[in-house]
């Protein structure tokens, strides 16, 4: 929708109107964790669109949504400009150090292979999981799945010392393809249960009957 005008209350209340006719009231106190929400719009609507507006807001009379005490929350740490303002240049750093820290490893695994050596450890395990940690330092601490995540990595690091499974290409490259697979699974899924946890539905009022 193609912003034509929009007020804004100090309380967070937004008021926008569309090119189409369309109009949406953004009300804080019916959303359990507002400022998700207001967070993308304001970092989306376009400034010289928005008026400042005094006097009564539209949800003036609304009364407060009950707090959660999840530590799970998005919006701990800096995860609403991550997961919903989404800035492209940061998205690029992630992604392509994420791709450096499998590729690194695995062409120092070729290579040694090509040589007719086969490296001790996995390396691949290790900086996939370091960046994972990177990752989670990135989008909020209390995101804690991924610190998790990332120790299954490092352990299975050491066991590749210990030689667990054998020290051979073939298997570096398979238990770190399979490593990170099903982490970043993982953690989708989980992100997406804290998301959706951590918002409530913007049709439900909250206690407007008392």
């Amino acid at each position: 929708m193609e912003i034509v005008v929009g007020g804004r209350w100090e309380d967070g209340a937004r008021l926008l109107a569309g090119r189409d006719g369309t109009v949406i009231t953004f009300r804080p106190p019916v959303w359990r964790n507002p400022g998700v929400v207001l967070s993308a719009i304001d970092s989306n609507a376009p400034a010289d669109r928005l008026v400042d507006l005094e006097g009564p807001s539209p949800s003036a009379e609304l009364p407060r949504a009950p707090k959660t005490r999840r530590e799970g929350s998005i919006i701990a740490g800096r995860a609403p400009q991550l997961l919903i303002s989404a800035e492209p240049v940061m998205g690029m750093l992630i992604g392509g150090t994420g791709t450096l820290a499998f590729l690194v490893p695995f062409n120092v695994d070729s290579i040694a292979m090509n040589s007719g050596h086969t490296l001790p450890v996995n390396l691949m395990d290790f900086t996939l999981a370091l960046w994972i940690i990177g990752y989670w330092w990135y989008i909020g601490r209390s995101f804690r799945h991924y610190l998790v995540l990332a120790g299954i990595g490092l352990v299975l690091g050491f066991l590749s010392i210990a030689g667990i499974p054998p020290a051979t290409f073939a298997w570096h490259l398979r238990e770190a393809t399979l490593y990170f697979a099903l982490a970043t699974i993982a953690g989708g899924l989980i992100d997406h249960r804290i998301l959706t946890s951590a918002l409530q539905d913007p049709e439900e009022r909250i206690g407007l009957e008392s």
